[in-house]
């Protein structure tokens, strides 16, 4: 009886071995079909963040496009010069949202004749200040500024144009744009 069994076993561990291998085998496509869908989900994943981040850039300009339109239409300044001086102030760390004010004070006082004598002082003429836009305005009067050698004359000139608050302008007028020594006549 014990050798009957025995080739019995041995050949149903055969076929036992060969339903084991197209087990394997199926199992191996299994795991790489997971895999793809793994993978395909993952692409997915990263594209739809992708698209997520290009939506947020393009509200991000249309918020930033409404902003500098309303600035425009309170100041009298083009939306392309709004957008250098947002830069401008963002490069010497002051909040963009501080352009409106600061043309806003510098307009008022140009309005009020406060601190003709001081500017015409620095080499500038009211006349010819006066014909220029609100943004060549502030470039011209920023530039004179910090053309100044004594930091107490710039704070003096800063505050007369801008108010109180005209010497954290200083920041500004000591970028790059507001060296141009052509700015000021």
């Amino acid at each position: 009886m014990s050798a009957s069994a025995k080739a019995v076993f041995e050949a149903d561990s055969g076929k036992l071995d060969a339903a084991l291998l197209r087990i394997q085998g199926s199992m191996l496509r299994l795991q790489r079909g997971v895999a793809g869908v793994f993978v395909a989900f993952k692409s997915l994943q990263a594209a739809g963040q992708v698209i997520g981040a290009q939506f947020d850039q393009v509200k991000k300009a249309f918020d930033l496009g409404g902003e500098l339109n309303d600035l425009s239409a309170r100041t009298g300044i083009a939306v392309g010069d709004l957008a250098v001086l947002r830069q401008e102030f963002s490069n010497a760390g002051k909040s963009a949202e501080d352009v409106g004010p600061a043309i806003a004070k510098m307009q008022k006082s140009l309005a009020e004749g406060k601190g003709a004598d001081l500017i015409q002082k620095m080499g500038i003429s009211m006349d010819e200040l006066k014909s220029k836009t609100p943004a060549e305005q502030f470039h011209v009067l920023g530039s004179a500024i910090a053309g100044l050698q004594n930091p107490l004359d710039r704070v003096h000139a800063a505050t007369a144009v801008f108010g109180k608050s005209g010497a954290e302008l200083l920041s500004v007028f000591s970028g790059g744009n507001f060296r141009d020594p052509d700015l000021t006549h």
